[in-house]
């Protein structure tokens, strides 16, 4: 389990929580290298009055994630959430509707308590055949388009894809791919802070 908080020596006013799995807690990799430390190094020197907090846990799944929302929301009260989880229960071929809900119930919990949250895309490999996969990819545009959130599509699309961007084990971004990653939430974020 990997839960690393990023304090800035900023008001508390707008904490941002990353609520997600290796992918965001830098599985394989030094933690500095990872997006979600280059975020908030990039926020540090670029805006006032944030907090990022990485809540993400390697191995997470989406009911793991929905099991624990309510406590991360009330101990840190973000303003945004990025969330940034399904890839665990795709790479198992847990049931689509399963993912589906447990995500909706972190957005949903989210939502009701004021907090924006910006939904991260997945693909998977094709393991499971294409229906599969592709029924898990679209989950996250139908939560997206469903709740109005803030969306950044299939966020690890080029680490799938170029294999230079991955670690050996053909699943995790390295440091490039941590910096692609980084790059398409921070196009995001920057609009909405």
């Amino acid at each position: 389990m990997i839960l690393s908080v990023f304090h800035q020596t900023f008001s508390q006013n707008k904490n941002i929580i990353v609520f997600g799995d290796s992918i965001s807690a830098a599985y394989g990799i030094d933690s500095s290298k990872g997006w979600v430390n280059i975020l908030r190094e990039r926020l540090a020197d670029n805006t006032e009055d944030v907090t990022i907090i990485n809540a993400s846990v390697s191995g997470e799944t989406s009911k793991g994630g929905a099991a624990r929302i309510n406590s991360v929301l009330q101990k840190f009260k973000p303003k945004i959430l990025i969330l940034e989880l399904g890839g665990n229960d795709g790479l198992r071929g847990y049931p689509i509707s399963d993912i589906s809900s447990n995500l909706e119930t972190i957005i949903s919990t989210s939502l009701s308590q004021n907090t924006r949250v910006v939904l991260m895309g997945m693909i998977i490999p094709p393991n499971y055949g294409i229906r599969y996969s592709s029924a898990f990819s679209a989950i996250f545009p139908k939560l997206a388009s469903k709740y109005q959130l803030q969306y950044i599509p299939i966020q690890i699309e080029g680490t799938l894809t170029d294999k230079t961007l991955l670690q050996a084990d053909g699943i995790h971004p390295n440091e490039k791919g941590q910096m692609v990653i980084f790059e398409k939430v921070y196009g995001v974020l920057a609009d909405m802070i």
